[in-house]
């Protein structure tokens, strides 16, 4: 009998959820998607006559493990833009984040060899540290009407688990907390300490809620190992692009680049004919990034009108395209998320999903803010009267 890998025996079992999603869908119901943040399929898109000037295709195939110089450049001015100190000599080109960090973790880490990442999170990073032999550790992102950074718990996590390396998302998804200049001091402290090199997911830097906020990148930091991630999925809302990059700086990065332009020789995934399209990408990206960050202001606007006065809290969001909503505690995130979908069709992200169950506090469920504006104020409007009904 064939034998397989206990590393990809992931449960695929479909969730409560998406079965009841099939059914409606199956039976012609419809479907009022809220969590969509595919910014192709919410209007986001370009003329063909731009979308050419993205694939800079050639004769010749001449390939660079880090990357070809003219991305690598256009992506280190765009950083410096965003208030990093990078050259391109630093830039690191991969075709998508989850690629970059599952060979960082293969780069700075031995098979159980720990890596700490926030709670709430990404779900994805369960799957890549599987993949690379790398076991997680949590650090707690707290709640009190705001949310912030508990330095003390990450603390406490890097003693005990003696990590590699610790992540931080910022802007996170799906809270949109922004680190502050002092949380942004003292987990550099911690790294320091503890020898961890410190990831910084930056990949919704450009869609602050405030305008007169802007969020700066980590891109440069020379007090530890750094790594800040991003790509043109979010910057220039073109996941079908799939090009990303990282910047490397600190004490070992001449070593960490050596080792990453030999991971990356192996595979060479990320295509040239992207990668000599990156600038012209990212200067029309910059026209995108305003129409977006217009329709997250919009919408997040709508929420907190529609949900004024009710029993829903729309929580604080600096920035990101996600939102989300704390809703009454008689029922438990799932059973909201699916009392929204059988009630009314509304398809929402139960904050389990994200690991919200570490927050001491009522359920929450996780909307998209580039949702068009007015499928948005149907669903949020639906949901209101929704939670009148069961709260």
């Amino acid at each position: 009998m064939q034998r397989f890998s206990d590393k990809t025996s992931w449960p695929r079992e479909s969730t409560p959820l998406s079965r009841v999603r099939y059914a409606r869908q199956k039976a012609g119901l419809s479907i009022l998607d809220l969590t969509s943040a595919n910014p192709t399929l919410q209007g986001f898109t370009y003329t063909e006559g731009t979308l050419s000037s993205f694939w800079q295709q050639g004769q010749s195939y001449n390939p660079h493990a880090l990357g070809i110089a003219a991305a690598r450049g256009a992506v280190a001015t765009y950083l410096c833009r965003q208030g990093g100190e990078v050259t391109a000599e630093q830039i690191w080109i991969g075709s998508g984040t989850s690629e970059l960090y599952a060979h960082t973790m293969s780069i700075l880490c031995n098979p159980g060899d720990t890596w700490l990442v926030p709670q709430p999170g990404y779900p994805l990073f369960d799957y890549v540290a599987d993949l690379a032999g790398v076991r997680l550790g949590h650090y707690a992102l707290s709640w009190d009407g705001d949310w912030y950074l508990r330095t003390n718990a990450l603390e406490e996590a890097a003693v005990t688990s003696h990590a590699r390396a610790v992540v931080v998302i910022s802007p996170h998804n799906p809270t949109g907390h922004v680190w502050t200049a002092g949380e942004r001091e003292e987990v550099i402290a911690c790294c320091k300490r503890h020898d961890m090199a410190l990831i910084v997911d930056e990949v919704f830097l450009d869609f602050p809620v405030d305008r007169k906020r802007a969020v700066a990148s980590c891109a440069g930091c020379e007090d530890v190992l750094t790594i800040c991630l991003s790509g043109a999925s979010k910057v220039a809302a073109f996941p079908q692009g799939k090009i990303a990059w990282g910047a490397v700086s600190g004490p070992g990065s001449d070593e960490f680049l050596a080792r990453a332009e030999l991971v990356s020789d192996t595979f060479l995934s990320t295509s040239t004919a992207i990668q000599g399209g990156v600038s012209n990408l990212l200067r029309a990206g910059a026209c995108m990034q305003e129409r977006i960050r217009f329709r997250c202001r919009e919408n997040l606007s709508t929420a907190r009108e529609v949900f004024a006065g009710t029993a829903v809290s729309v929580c604080p969001v600096q920035a990101g395209w996600s939102m989300l909503l704390r809703l009454p505690g008689m029922h438990d995130d799932a059973a909201w998320a699916m009392l929204a979908l059988e009630s009314d069709g509304i398809m929402t992200h139960p904050g389990y999903l994200f690991g919200m169950e570490t927050v001491n506090s009522n359920p929450f469920l996780g909307v998209s803010l580039i949702v068009e504006p007015a499928l948005f104020r149907k669903g949020v409007e639906k949901l209101a009267r929704l939670v009148m009904r069961y709260g």
